[in-house]
């Protein structure tokens, strides 16, 4: 998937989220899938930043809709099996998603999560994660971007408008937890 980091902000994007904003820009992807990137300031250094992310057992106490998150395998270093379940409760419903992702680390700059094979909840998921400090000790910028597709005909509008309104939400939580270690 390679996305741009965030390197690309702008003067004014980083000002705003130095100030607190969180950005979200959705994509063009498919008629059947959607495609979101998230961005936001920590001001926790880049070291920081990727210990709390490369630790994928928490994720759990980090992310609200995470409800498992193991480490099936650690293959190489920086490359690893992993497996998460989530739930998102929606006004009539609940819906319980699950997935066995190959992890790729590029350390403390990059994090690629790729599903291993289509499942009855995904038939495609790419996310990637990239680091960039804002100058020696100052803070992080993290670029999140999410691409997705569904085993069931969900319109790529439904899927992007859920993507829009849960990543700046999980990105706000990341940044909660970081403030209490």
């Amino acid at each position: 998937m390679t996305t741009s980091s965030s390197a690309n902000l702008s003067l004014l994007d980083q000002a705003r989220l130095q100030s607190g904003e969180i950005l979200t820009q959705a994509h063009l992807y498919s008629w059947w899938g959607g495609r979101v990137t998230t961005q936001i300031y920590l001001p926790q250094l880049r070291s920081q930043v990727w210990a709390a992310l490369t630790n994928y057992d928490r994720w759990v106490d980090i992310f609200p809709h995470i409800t498992q998150s193991i480490m099936v395998e650690s293959l190489s270093p920086f490359r690893k099996r992993l497996y998460q379940a989530a739930e998102k409760h929606f006004s009539l419903m609940t819906i319980a998603v699950h997935a066995e992702l190959m992890v790729r680390e590029y350390p403390q700059r990059r994090i690629w999560f790729v599903l291993e094979k289509p499942n009855r909840c995904f038939r495609e998921f790419e996310a990637e994660v990239w680091l960039r400090e804002v100058s020696p000790g100052v803070g992080t910028f993290l670029s999140y971007t999410v691409q997705a597709a569904a085993s069931l005909p969900i319109p790529a509008p439904f899927i992007q408008e859920a993507m829009r309104q849960d990543l700046p939400q999980n990105l706000a939580h990341l940044r909660s937890y970081l403030k209490g270690l």
